[in-house]
């Protein structure tokens, strides 16, 4: 019985969400026809004011347009493709960095999970006793350089 509630319950969210997204697809679309004009008539602009204003309290409709921006840009040929990649990169390292922090920050506040990951790893064969002794520091030592 619980099952097929969880289920019901996946199946008229993803109703919900594509209704959501109908009800904006017009709009969407009014908005990518305005943004790949080359000038705005005065009418125009004041549209695509209105869109952009309401955008800013409807959070799906704003994502709907940053997504339509990032398709028109790349349609019209604005997107540097190897910026892009440089972007994913320093993103893709910052999200190593905080990953590492918050391991960091998880080591002083619970060293216990801290030994139990490092015994998964193969890299500790300490006792599992919250006590952060020179075993569990040359371990955690020998991570982090391997994380880079």
């Amino acid at each position: 019985m619980g099952t097929h509630n969880k289920e019901k319950s996946k199946f008229m969210d993803n109703v919900t969400i594509q209704e959501s997204l109908l009800k904006y697809k017009e709009l969407v679309y009014e908005y990518c026809a305005l943004a790949v004009k080359c000038t705005l008539t005065d009418e125009a602009a004041d549209r695509m004011v209105e869109i952009l204003q309401k955008a800013e309290s409807e959070p799906l409709l704003s994502f709907l347009i940053d997504e339509a921006d990032h398709l028109v840009a790349h349609e019209l040929g604005l997107i540097d493709g190897q910026l892009i990649n440089q972007q994913q990169a320093k993103l893709q390292q910052r999200i190593e960095t905080n990953w590492i922090d918050q391991l960091l920050l998880d080591i002083q506040l619970h060293p216990r999970k801290l030994q139990q990951f490092l015994k998964e790893q193969g890299l500790y064969k300490g006792a599992i006793d919250g006590v952060c002794g020179p075993v569990m520091e040359h371990a955690t030592a020998v991570y982090v350089q391997s994380c880079g």
